[in-house]
């Protein structure tokens, strides 16, 4: 479960990364969690949930099938360059000192190619639906006690999130040095500065956005999804000054973020807490959270009106920020098409979708899309700086160097494995909601509060891949609907 708490790292600092897992501090607790569950089952001959081990297989299966097919269709091989991969530039080191001549540089580089793809394969699945199992096989007597050890440490996620914001409270809202002081510090032993394209992820976002110490400010969105369903279920337990004034906290934090994911899960947020206004049971817990998010939005404009000079002097100092001015720039902004990154992301997504619909039953297979994507562009979607930058990138380090990224992950889905593999995906996610519906289970407050938070990461996935809890959360609803059918009450 600490791998809840490291949720945030997605790119920590290449000289702390081993077993080319990657840069996400959760993969590791999470990858140990599975390791020690493996060594049980077999030890002690432990038996699975075969519904989801069924669901697992065929999961990864297609995305074997799939990458199979495009290792054989791509026609891309001569681009790749391994002077852009420090493990196939250190094996084909290898074989030019050791003089082995029968095998090309050219082959070398397929199967590499191939290897790569399987590794993410495998990766992804573990740490997707393998988190999923790992869940279910933890909790599968007891529901209640699942609930409540996840609820908890999305808790100590919230408050380890709050803590580490207060450095940039100080520096964007007092111009107080000393939280530059501190971020300078801390945030370099989290991911290394300034090495994607010269500039991400920078030491201090631009336009004084909050993140706390996620990689950037949108992930605060991404774990918000889980976070403020479950301080919801606190506050329907017991409203006192505590509780409440750690959630506008929190939702402070949120909208100090400036990140359109934030903005949008907020906004996702407060409409399902009108929705809940249909029960009588939760309308003083629906007039407490309105209260509450009135009160972090105030909040949030309030503080960039207090004076420079009140504490001395001013460092990063900006004209006061207002209502109109975080409207236009944050809420407007979401359904613009060319309003900050969202140029880049709609020309990408175009790409993509295009790509789907040359290869819509099988994909292109992991890791092989962007050499796809890049025919797919326009010299009008080239004026874009992101999108120009990238396709400049991948003609001089060829696809296992650069990448168009994953800006909406169902498209991202089908991209790789086809409209197939993206139904396989979905799958999962909508046979738990279909059958939480159709028994009713929502009337189980425990199981309403994380459908929202699954709910919220779901939607999330529209602006990229998701985190961990999303898949933690699928497993605990399973968990739910199994001990309800199995008459155990949740207990």
């Amino acid at each position: 479960m600490l791998s809840i708490v490291a949720i945030p790292v997605f790119n920590m600092p290449k000289r702390f990364q081993i077993l080319g897992i990657g840069g996400r501090l959760s993969f590791y607790f999470i990858l140990l969690g599975l390791i020690v569950w493996g060594m049980e089952c077999i030890l002690f001959k432990k038996t699975l949930d075969k519904k989801s081990i069924i669901s697992f297989i065929i999961f990864i299966g297609w995305l074997a099938i799939s990458e199979v097919i495009g290792l054989i269709t791509y026609p891309y091989y001569d681009e790749v360059n391994f002077a852009y991969s420090h493990g196939l530039s250190k094996l084909i080191s290898i074989i030019q000192n050791y003089h082995i001549s029968f095998i090309s540089i050219p082959f070398l580089e397929s199967i590499w190619l191939g290897i790569h793809g399987f590794k993410s394969i495998f990766f992804d699945a573990i740490f997707t639906f393998g988190v999923s199992i790992w869940v279910i096989h933890l909790f599968r007597d007891s529901f209640s006690r699942g609930f409540e050890l996840i609820r908890k440490f999305i808790l100590l996620l919230a408050v380890a999130l709050g803590i580490y914001a207060i450095p940039e409270i100080l520096l964007f809202k007092f111009h107080l040095a000393i939280g530059y002081d501190i971020l300078s510090i801390t945030n370099p032993l989290l991911y290394d500065v300034k090495t994607y394209m010269g500039w991400y992820p920078p030491l201090i976002w631009d336009n004084q956005q909050l993140r706390s110490y996620c990689t950037e400010p949108s992930i605060f969105g991404f774990v918000a999804a889980s976070i403020i369903p479950m301080l919801w279920s606190y506050l329907y337990q017991n409203i006192s000054l505590l509780t409440c004034s750690f959630y506008s906290y929190f939702m402070m934090l949120l909208f100090m973020t400036k990140a359109r994911t934030a903005t949008a899960i907020g906004i996702f947020d407060l409409c399902a807490a009108v929705a809940l206004l249909c029960q009588a049971k939760f309308r003083k817990l629906v007039f407490i959270i309105i209260l509450l998010l009135c009160t972090a939005f105030l909040l949030n404009i309030g503080l960039n009106y207090i004076p420079d000079t009140f504490f001395g002097s001013a460092f990063m100092s900006d004209s006061p920020e207002s209502f109109e001015d975080y409207f236009d720039k944050n809420i407007k902004t979401i359904t613009q098409k060319n309003a900050r990154s969202n140029g880049s992301r709609f020309i990408n997504m175009k790409a993509q979708t295009a790509v789907i619909f040359n290869r819509p039953i099988f994909g292109t297979g992991t890791g092989l899309k962007d050499c796809y994507i890049r025919d797919q562009l326009s010299e009008d979607d080239l004026q874009n700086i992101e999108i120009h930058e990238i396709t400049q990138d991948l003609a001089k380090k060829g696809p296992l160097g650069a990448s168009y990224g994953n800006v909406n992950h169902y498209i991202y889905m089908a991209t790789n494995s086809g409209l197939v593999g993206l139904v396989i995906y979905l799958f999962p996610f909508i046979y738990v909601l279909y059958k939480i519906v159709k028994l009713k289970e929502w009337r189980d407050i425990r199981i309403l509060f994380a459908v929202i938070a699954l709910s919220g990461n779901l939607i999330s996935q529209l602006a990229g891949e998701g985190v961990s809890l999303e898949y933690i959360l699928l497993g605990l609803l399973y968990v739910g609907l199994s001990c309800k059918n199995e008459g155990k009450n949740g207990e």
